[in-house]
Order: C-alpha cells, then sequence, then structure tokens
C-alpha cells in the first residue's frame, strides 16, 4: 500500500496523528521559549547576581539601585538610609531617574515615600522599581531594559556610589 492510499482510506487517523505529532514539537518549542523568556528566580540571590537585561539603543541617564531586598526593615539600616538618600539626592540634583531593584522582594512604593518623609526628601523627577524575584504578586517579569546612559550600584557600594558622585563621573 502507497502512503497516498493509507492517507486517504484512514483520513481521521492520520490527521489525529499529525495533530499529535505537532502538539508535541509545539509543546516543546514553548518550553523552550519559556526557558529563553524567564528571567525570574526562585530562591534568594545575593545582591551582584546578575541580572537578565536587554540593551536598547536610547535611554534617559538612569542611577539603577540594587537592594537584596527592599522593604521599610531593610531601610532601617544605616548603610541602606545613606545609600538611599545619597542616591534620591544625586538623582534629584542632576536630573537622573532613579530605578530601584529589589532582587528577593517585590518593592512597595509606599515604603520608598514614607521613608523620603521620615527623612524630609522629596521624589526625584523620574523613579522606578523592579524586582527579578519570582515571589511578586504582580504579572510577568520581562528582560531589565538598560541603555548607554545606565548607571548600576549595588547595596554593598556605598562608598563607591559616593565617589561617583563626587568625582563627577556622570
Amino acid at each position: 500500500m502507497s502512503k497516498e492510499h493509507i492517507k486517504t482510506r484512514f483520513v481521521g487517523l492520520y490527521s489525529v496523528g499529525r495533530a499529535v505529532r505537532n502538539a508535541t514539537k509545539n509543546s516543546k518549542k514553548l518550553k523552550e521559549a519559556a526557558k529563553l523568556y524567564d528571567v525570574t528566580h526562585d530562591n534568594n540571590v545575593k545582591v551582584d547576581s546578575p541580572l537578565a537585561t536587554i540593551c536598547v539603543n536610547e535611554g534617559p541617564k538612569r542611577l539603577n539601585i540594587v537592594f537584596e531586598k527592599f522593604d521599610a526593615k531593610a531601610l532601617e539600616n544605616d548603610t541602606l538610609k545613606e545609600f538611599l538618600v545619597a542616591s534620591t539626592n544625586f538623582a534629584k540634583k542632576e536630573d537622573y531617574e532613579l530605578r530601584i531593584i529589589s532582587r528577593n522582594n517585590l518593592a512597595n512604593p509606599k515604603d520608598y515615600t514614607d521613608f523620603l518623609k521620615k527623612h524630609g526628601l522629596t521624589t526625584p523627577k523620574n523613579y522606578s522599581f523592579y524586582t527579578d524575584s519570582n515571589h511578586r504578586v504582580s504579572g510577568r517579569t520581562y528582560r531589565l531594559s538598560i541603555a548607554k546612559n545606565d548607571v548600576f550600584f549595588t547595596e554593598q557600594e556605598l562608598e563607591k556610589l559616593k565617589d561617583w558622585i563626587k568625582n563627577g563621573r556622570h
């Protein structure tokens, strides 16, 4: 029997078989794509662990400050307070956007505004938040968009941030 004869006689079975084969192929491709685009992590990561980023052509002058965890309790730490105050003041003074990146939790913007009120500060013109933690309440996480004007400092780099601000490397 020829392939065409089988197709004609058993068109229903042939179609089902082909559909199953195609579904299996598509499922495998979807799983591979999901791994490629999954930029989150399940467990706690160190503040200086690599972030999944995507480079874009143009972007604002932006100061990215990276916290292991950004919440009211973490901001009680004197070093983190100084880090956030210095970053906020710099962003306002030099008209930089400020992006607060929290590696292990979804930052609550209210924690930031409460912190500013408590310390007599005002918000920079533009600020935003980002997390790559799987422990989040919002939708899908995308790669962090960065451009040539993005500058990064982790919470462990307070002295480096202060030196960068002081020496005008901005």
